[in-house]
């Protein structure tokens, strides 16, 4: 098995990275058992907000500190508002195909390294092919991310943030939200499997 790349990221984090957010929890003495309802709280404000594709503070998707309180967190809980950001990833660009069919999403993520994801839209569903790797380490010479050197894993807030922005980019589109996931975008996601 080839060896696991993790890219080393700084005291940030993504919100959606569970284990981390839960250990951020743990360092503002809030309840765990807080955690699922936080998030599906908060992923439906990310995708049905205006806006920007992408945003810098949750204020900008219409998150405040009442959010939270009205969700029965503790007050200290606010803190996670000004300590994480909706997006440690940035949109770079979308471009759709001149059927409409797909749309192919780079993103930017924290440490300066793209990758990209693919909407796919079908008559009776909507299909997100995310990235798992930056790079890739298998070398398959039919595949593009072959021939790119192995820079690491994705966390897996890095995943799930390509999923949002898609499901983001549907909503203001006004377009069918994503149901289905598939792991075919840049490298091996069992490379990248806990």
């Amino acid at each position: 098995m080839p060896k696991r790349l993790r890219r080393q990221r700084p005291e940030s984090f993504s919100f959606w990275d569970f284990p981390a957010l839960l250990q951020f929890l743990d360092s503002l003495d809030v309840k765990r058992s807080h955690a699922p309802a936080l998030l599906r709280t908060l992923a439906h404000k990310l995708v049905t907000a205006g806006g920007a594709a992408d945003c810098d503070t949750w204020e900008e998707l219409g998150v405040t500190d009442q959010t939270l309180l009205d969700l029965g967190l503790p007050r200290k809980a606010c803190e996670l508002l000004t300590r994480t950001k909706p997006f440690s990833s940035r949109l770079g660009t979308a471009m759709t195909s001149a059927d409409q069919s797909t749309c192919k999403m780079v993103l930017d993520l924290w440490d300066g390294h793209k990758v990209e994801s693919v909407i796919m839209r079908h008559e009776d569903r909507t299909t997100i092919c995310v990235s798992s790797q930056v790079g890739c380490q298998m070398g398959c010479t039919f595949c593009a991310t072959g021939t790119l050197p192995m820079v690491g894993d994705l966390d897996p807030g890095e995943i799930v943030e390509q999923l949002l922005l898609a499901q983001r980019l549907e909503f203001q589109k006004g377009l069918a939200p994503v149901r289905n996931c598939v792991f075919m975008g840049m490298g091996e996601p069992l490379n990248n499997y806990d």
